[in-house]
């Protein structure tokens, strides 16, 4: 069965070192077995997000935007690749007003079993920031992260010798990706993701009067009663650290609310 993969470009230039570089990356892929779309984020209307909050009491964000559109992709997709280049050490605005806007998503998880890779360009530094802010993405909305590729913009232009080395790091990469994708679905999740699974889910019932939207979502999908969206084994440690994590952020929530 051929593997979908979603490329999410933040970048406004649709020739330039990002594009260059997904082009490259994606030649290392067999077309009889995987299937890109690109999507330049600038194409797409995406508003800002309001911080209306009213996503936690209804079923989604009520923006109306291109961004449900986006969304269909992405959960159409087996694999997401991320592309972004480095804006004042982070990520483009494009990318970061989208981040933002499909941030219910942190509540509301739909992309937990997709595998994710992320490509990031710069003239000069910022990789390892940025790198560090799209990995913790990745985890916190339940996406398995299988990399990342820091690539200097004039270099994958100009240098052949540089394209070279890059053009080898990709073949490695796009292995590690495809073996991700391979596993498919219900893959051993690290134990940050179970955790961050279990605060969301005592959040949806401890604040399901404030919320009704975010206890719906969860309950529909039977996941109240579970550690994790789907059957893990959880060895006796990490359930007592689960019981006291439970606990804390149950004492958190009330005293907050």
């Amino acid at each position: 069965m051929v593997k979908k993969i979603l490329v999410l470009s933040g970048s406004q230039q649709k020739n330039g070192a990002g594009a260059q570089s997904i082009e490259m990356f994606m030649a290392k892929f067999d077309s009889t077995e995987y299937s890109f779309e690109t999507v330049f984020l600038s194409d797409y209307n995406v508003a800002p997000c309001r911080g209306c909050t009213v996503c936690f009491q209804k079923e989604g964000c009520i923006v109306k935007d291109d961004v449900p559109l986006i969304i269909a992709k992405m959960i159409a997709a087996d694999g997401i690749i991320f592309v972004t280049p480095v804006y004042a050490m982070n990520v483009s605005g494009l990318l970061k007003t989208f981040i933002d806007r499909i941030s219910y998503m942190l509540h509301k998880p739909a992309l937990y079993e997709k595998q994710s890779y992320i490509i990031i360009t710069t003239d000069v530094g910022g990789i390892k920031p940025v790198s560090f802010y799209m990995r913790y993405m990745m985890n916190a909305f339940g996406m398995y992260n299988t990399g990342c590729l820091g690539v200097i913009a004039k270099k994958i232009k100009e240098d052949k010798n540089y394209q070279k080395k890059i053009s080898e790091r990709m073949m490695i990469e796009a292995k590690k990706l495809k073996d991700s994708l391979s596993r498919g679905k219900n893959y051993k999740p690290k134990f940050t993701q179970i955790l961050r699974f279990n605060l969301w889910k005592t959040s949806a019932i401890m604040k399901r009067d404030l919320y009704p939207g975010d206890y719906q979502y969860w309950n529909k999908r039977e996941w109240l009663t579970q550690h994790y969206y789907y059957p893990v084994k959880i060895n006796p440690v990490q359930k007592i650290f689960l019981h006291i994590f439970r606990r804390k952020i149950r004492k958190k929530i009330e005293g907050s609310v």
